[in-house]
């Protein structure tokens, strides 16, 4: 599964149109911030807070195996992107 796979069936931020809501979550679960995006980041190739703080942070808590698997071969692909664009 690639990240934008994830974030597509995944992410609460995500839009049918592929536009992307851009709330940002504080420590405290409320919304901090709303800065809306015509495009989700991760398709363009860019890092995205929420995808690393509310999606990846969740991989532990997933008890089926499969899904597991697929959410951490995302995370990956993820970390990857972000380090060749650095």
């Amino acid at each position: 599964m690639t990240p934008l796979q994830l974030a597509t069936t995944e992410c609460s931020n995500h839009q049918s149109d592929g536009s992307c809501v851009g709330a940002q979550i504080g420590e405290r679960g409320a919304i901090t911030i709303c800065i809306p995006q015509p495009r989700c980041l991760l398709a363009e190739g860019n890092p995205c807070t929420y995808f690393e703080e509310c999606l990846l942070a969740g991989i532990p808590a997933i008890s089926n195996p499969r899904k597991a698997d697929e959410w951490e071969e995302a995370e990956n692909l993820y970390k990857e992107n972000i380090h060749e664009s650095e």
